[in-house]
């Protein structure tokens, strides 16, 4: 491979208007690409509150469930009763041995 001859003078990149009308293109298309991830964005963020208030509903649920009389609930009013002197209630009665 040849050397370059130092009397030659240096190669420049030469600018032209294509370049100027490319890089317009390019911010067209980052304006539509920008515009379609805020859709998605808007998309993820309703999908999200949808599923949060469902887990809040389920939540709501249980806790009503685990405090109603056929649980926790009943525990305690059988404790209640227990330190107020009274006796276990049939359905929580020790099993007798025969």
């Amino acid at each position: 491979m040849a050397s370059p001859d130092a009397s030659e003078p240096p190669v420049e990149d030469i600018s032209t208007d294509d370049h100027e009308h490319d890089h317009e293109q390019l911010s067209a298309a980052e304006g539509i690409d920008r515009a379609e991830m805020a859709a998605q964005l808007s998309g993820a963020t309703s999908a999200i509150a949808g599923q949060l208030q469902m887990i809040t509903e389920e939540m709501n649920r249980l806790r009503s469930e685990i405090y109603s009389d056929n649980g926790l609930g009943s525990i305690k009013k059988e404790l209640e009763n227990l330190r107020s002197g009274g006796a276990l209630s049939p359905r929580h009665s020790p099993p007798t041995m025969c």
